[in-house]
């Protein structure tokens, strides 16, 4: 029986490494299972032997295959790329897939045998046909998926040390924002499984605990709102007894009846992508969601998740900011605000992006010796001299919400004031948690990751804008 090898890289120079060193091998953090390779798994015709190495949990030990597939997002990439290097040497071929080879796809031809751009279930099947006779091309090109094909993610592949799972029930976004890739990779128009599959799955899932990968899991459209509603209705009539959290855009959180809604359905908390509260800002990221619903109705929305009992993250970008005054006044509605989580990403140019176009044209991007800098294009590292900042502004951007938001007399009062609002003491201890324990750190280390990248060459008289 041939044996094919799925590998999903882990980034060494990691955040959480940058804490911790000696888990530089592993991120430390074993969060969510690969739900990609999952699925790639459960396209696999059943001659086959899937096993999956997940550096996520442990370090690669490079077992034997016949056919070895390696999934990457930008940051992963390095990893990925020596990883591939060491299976070819050895005679093994290998293919690579996910948003990075996507984007990069004539880059990642040189590290792979093969490579599968966009959603890669579909095309699969062809891959291994391909391979079997001896006629593997060097790119497939993977459309978007038909959402309504009942597939099931192999779940027996993931490690039992996964205390959350995850599940992924629509694909898409209608909006193009500068930073964004989803659009690129799944299509304008947002695609949903039918409730039925999804509920099926959700009873495969042993974990309690799960993280639902929407980008968008309410959606934007009055059908969306009404997709999504079905949906928790049918996890309420199936008593799915799960706890989870999602993604959603503010202006799903219009509706309070959904809400609750989702709520009942086991929904704690919401991802939400707020960006910015400053409206020219906005339109610099071009983020028409945000701008439809209206600043003003920010709050509002914050205050419908916690009558409905749910908390809520807030994300910020810090990076489209003209100077520091502008990065102060978001940081003062952040800690005024509600939000009982407040996290924020460095701008990152991601390939594909709007935004890496732009930069690459005014030879902006300072980081670039590829693909061994792919790895700090993470969100945490400033790797470029943005359209208005430098790396200077960003470090006082940092340094002032580190101040401001994350000190623990802030994150105490957040707590007491999610306690108040939401009256659930479940889900003000998971905001607790995450605030101490992961945003906090991260915020801490990047004050320390700056430091280091002015330090280096590439870096040296480019700290502030020319």
């Amino acid at each position: 029986m041939p044996r094919l090898l799925l590998i999903n890289p882990v980034n060494p120079v990691n955040i959480f490494s940058f804490l911790n060193p000696k888990k530089a091998e592993s991120n430390g953090v074993v969060f969510v299972p690969p739900l990609g390779l999952g699925y790639i798994a459960a396209v696999t015709p059943g001659n086959w032997d899937v096993e999956l190495a997940d550096e996520s949990v442990s370090r690669c030990t490079f077992p034997r295959a016949d056919l070895v597939g390696i999934t990457a997002a930008t940051a992963q990439v390095p990893r990925a790329y020596e990883i591939a290097r060491i299976y070819r040497e050895r005679g093994i071929p290998v293919v690579m897939g996910g948003i990075h080879v996507s984007m990069r796809t004539e880059e990642a031809i040189a590290y792979a045998d093969a490579v599968v751009t966009g959603e890669a279930e579909e095309v699969w099947p062809e891959v291994i046909r391909d391979f079997e006779v001896g006629k593997m091309k060097q790119v497939y090109t993977g459309g978007f998926v038909d959402l309504t094909r009942d597939i099931q993610p192999r779940r027996d592949l993931f490690s039992p040390r996964y205390r959350v799972s995850s599940i992924m029930t629509s694909r898409g976004c209608p909006f193009s924002c500068d930073f964004c890739t989803v659009t690129i990779f799944n299509g304008p128009r947002l695609r949903r499984r039918p409730a039925e599959q999804v509920i099926r799955e959700l009873k495969t899932i042993p974990q309690k605990f799960v993280l639902f990968l929407d980008d968008n899991l309410i959606g934007y459209s009055k059908k969306d709102v009404r997709e999504a509603e079905h949906l928790f209705s049918r996890m309420i009539e199936e008593k799915t007894r799960k706890k989870w959290v999602g993604q959603t855009s503010i202006n799903s959180l219009k509706d309070l009846e959904v809400l609750k809604k989702a709520k009942k359905a086991g929904c704690m908390g919401f991802f939400v992508g707020v960006e910015s509260v400053n409206e020219d800002v906005l339109k610099r990221m071009d983020k028409k969601a945000n701008l439809g619903t209206g600043i003003e109705f920010y709050k509002a929305c914050i205050r419908n998740a916690h009558k409905a009992g749910i908390i809520l993250m807030g994300n910020f970008v810090l990076g489209y900011e003209k100077d520091i005054e502008e990065i102060r006044k978001d940081t003062f509605w952040m800690g005024k605000s509600d939000l009982d989580i407040i996290n924020f990403a460095i701008l990152t140019p991601y390939p594909g992006t709007n935004i890496f176009k732009r930069l690459s044209r005014g030879d902006r991007i300072i980081l670039k010796e590829y693909p061994r800098d792919w790895g700090l294009y993470d969100a945490d590292h400033p790797v470029s001299r943005l359209d208005h900042l430098g790396l200077e502004e960003i470090r006082q951007g940092v340094l002032e919400r580190n101040r401001r938001l994350y000190s623990y007399p802030a994150i105490i009062i957040r707590f007491f004031r999610s306690l108040w609002k939401t009256r659930s003491i479940l889900h003000s201890l998971l905001a607790l948690f995450v605030n101490t324990f992961w945003v906090r750190r991260k915020n801490i280390a990047r004050i320390g990751i700056i430091n280091n990248l002015a330090q280096r060459r590439e870096y040296r008289g480019k700290i502030r804008e020319d």
